[in-house]
């Protein structure tokens, strides 16, 4: 069941954050050292149930730098 007025998707992001962050802080209570496998697991809980193929991953192209004048 989702709340009304959004996606599927929207509700899984929301869940998985709330996830990811419980995570986190046990993480942070049993004063686990962050390494990179920490911080892909982390990812994988926040796209758990939305897109597999990315989740717990690096990017594998780049991006162009941000326009820094964007928001001026």
């Amino acid at each position: 069941m989702t709340i009304a007025g959004n996606s599927f998707r929207e509700h899984a992001e929301a869940n998985n954050h709330r996830e990811a962050l419980e995570c986190l802080g046990a993480l942070v209570n049993e004063d686990t050292p962050m390494n990179q496998r920490t911080i892909k697991d982390i990812h994988a809980i926040v796209l758990q149930g939305i897109d597999p193929s990315i989740a717990g991953k690096y990017r594998t192209i780049e991006l162009p730098p941000p326009n820094i004048l964007t928001n001026v």
